[in-house]
């Protein structure tokens, strides 16, 4: 019963966020690095990015240049090649179609994926959305060489505001139950995949306004970068560029 009424939170809170929309071709792998390709490099770092709105940029000043991922990119080696795969609204189910496919086809060095708001908002039952991270991990950890980085689901109802306790309370629980189901996943995998938890970076969002877009739901071109920074110290940290085909 809990469940349901958790599912129906979300549902009611986030659809407006995530009206379904016929999905736009996918972009073709890019030049990201304004450094230009190191001399002695013989091929590019490639970088693929799985995800829904924030890989298009929604909320940003220039969604084109200001997406996390494009700020990442730039932060990666020189000349790196970014694959952005993401599409506004889309579930990882239909990921699994589309964008999981086309990131194999690429053979990225390194993969960040994204993909479980639009599920969670749109009340996607949970052993559903296990089986569809399954799906997308066995074959990108099968099928490509690359070192997977996921993200999970930030605190939600940070972007309630007025929300009293008890919403936000049950609001919470849902997100930690998902959040404990993808990071059990992601555990099955080993060395292949790097989890970043969201969740208790959230509350920075709330003490800082100017990383949420107008529509009080995507980031802002502040909180993209943002974004971008935060995932860059855990790559950094963990020294991920060292375990990528492209430094073996």
């Amino acid at each position: 019963m809990v469940g349901l009424v958790i599912v129906i939170i979300f549902a009611t809170l986030f659809a407006w966020a995530w009206a379904v929309r016929s999905p736009v071709a996918y972009a073709l792998e890019e030049s990201a690095n304004e450094h230009g390709v190191e001399e002695g490099v013989s091929r590019p770092f490639v970088y693929a990015a799985i995800g829904a709105s924030d890989v298009e940029g929604t909320g940003a000043h220039n969604p084109e240049t200001e997406s996390w991922v494009s700020k990442l990119a730039g932060r990666m080696p020189a000349g790196t090649q970014l694959v952005k795969l993401g599409r506004g609204g889309i579930t990882l189910n239909d990921a699994n179609r589309v964008e999981v496919p086309a990131a194999v086809a690429a053979q990225p060095d390194l993969v960040t994926m994204w993909n479980c708001v639009n599920d969670a908002a749109r009340g996607v039952p949970l052993p559903l959305y296990e089986r569809d991270l399954s799906s997308a991990l066995d074959r990108l950890t099968g099928d490509t060489d690359a070192h997977i980085v996921l993200l999970n689901l930030p605190d939600l109802s940070a972007l309630l505001p007025g929300a009293d306790a008890m919403r936000r309370s049950l609001i919470q629980g849902g997100i930690r139950q998902w959040n404990r189901a993808i990071a059990g996943m992601a555990a099955t995998y080993g060395d292949r995949i790097t989890l970043i938890d969201l969740f208790p970076v959230s509350e920075h969002v709330l003490a800082h306004p100017e990383l949420i877009s107008t529509d009080n739901f995507h980031p802002s071109s502040e909180g993209y970068m943002w974004l971008a920074d935060y995932v860059w110290g855990v790559i950094q940290g963990e020294k991920l560029l060292e375990r990528t085909p492209y430094n073996s």
